[in-house]
């Protein structure tokens, strides 16, 4: 992705701060442990457990333990699911003279 910094003992986190700082972003914490574990995250899901821990380069209790997450997307999803599922009860009718009468 970053075709000037190819050897591996280069510090690449100063100049990917410069770059964010630059693009506005302040703050992110271990930015290359984050996209690490994000592109895990989007592997897995759409590729499947064995794909991911070949191309990421890890075994598959290192991913459950470090680098399984879940994202906002997928409780949003979950959430949505429910929301289908359970039965709403539906709005009151405007009570009927009957009902007054029951009083």
């Amino acid at each position: 992705m970053i075709e000037h910094y190819q050897k591996t003992c280069w510090n690449l986190t100063s100049p990917f701060k410069t770059i964010a700082r630059r693009a506005g972003l302040e703050g992110i914490i271990r930015p290359f442990d984050n996209m690490r574990m994000s592109r895990s995250n989007e592997v897995l899901a759409r590729w499947g457990q064995a794909k991911e821990s070949l191309w990421i380069g890890h075994s598959a209790a290192v991913m459950k333990n470090h680098y399984l997450r879940l994202s906002d997307s997928d409780f949003a999803e979950a959430a949505a699911d429910l929301e289908n599922q359970v039965p709403h009860a539906h709005d009151h009718a405007e009570p009927t003279e009957k009902d007054d009468k029951l009083e």
